[in-house]
């Protein structure tokens, strides 16, 4: 299943992304003095919480739409806090070979806090990123709790998504059994306001 040429491509456009205005956004990378604080703002707002690894070894992560009024970045501040979560996630090899699942819960969000990161050059480049040069899986993102004005821009976003990607996506109301049922082991990690077992 491995395949060299991938591999290399993948990590290639992952230099470039981080390195090249032309191509990438250099500016969400540029964190190194305030990358703790920056990881610690998302902690303590309870914005992003790491549930834990599956018995398949898929990380599972919960986003909270709920607090992002608590942390009311901009636009530029968002995405270089989901970065400096990202390379921490890097430096796991676990999540290199496992992979992760994100889920979304977008209960409380609001049309004014969706339009704030409404910048269709951003949402571009963050998908492109996430698709071709991230070193590591994607196994399933879950939206849950999804507002009418979201899904618009998911119906957007999903005409740069491949077919194989567009199949890893779960646009969910109350529901998570379609989620507990797709990513085993995931309803023990879930916190119990959502049914599981944590």
């Amino acid at each position: 299943k491995f395949n060299h040429s991938k591999a290399q491509k993948r990590l290639d456009n992952f230099c470039t992304f981080r390195t090249s205005e032309s191509v990438g956004a250099p500016s969400w990378f540029n964190y190194e003095q305030d990358r703790q604080e920056i990881l610690m703002d998302f902690v303590r707002t309870k914005l992003f919480s790491v549930l834990g690894f599956t018995q398949e070894g898929v990380l599972c992560i919960l986003m909270r739409t709920v607090n992002l009024t608590q942390y009311d970045p901009t636009p530029l501040e968002m995405y270089k806090a989901y970065q400096a979560w990202n390379d921490v996630f890097i430096c796991d090899q676990r999540v290199q070979i496992g992979g992760f699942a994100i889920i979304w819960d977008m209960a409380g969000m609001s049309k004014r806090d969706c339009l704030k990161f409404q910048d269709p050059l951003a949402a571009k480049q963050n998908t492109i990123y996430m698709l071709e040069a991230l070193p590591f899986r994607i196994k399933k993102m879950v939206y849950l709790n999804v507002p009418k004005f979201f899904e618009l821009f998911l119906k957007a976003v999903s005409t740069w998504l491949s077919e194989k990607m567009k199949s890893k996506i779960l646009i969910l109301q109350k529901d998570l059994k379609p989620a507990y049922d797709s990513i085993p082991g995931l309803e023990e990690l879930m916190p119990s306001e959502y049914n599981g077992g944590n």
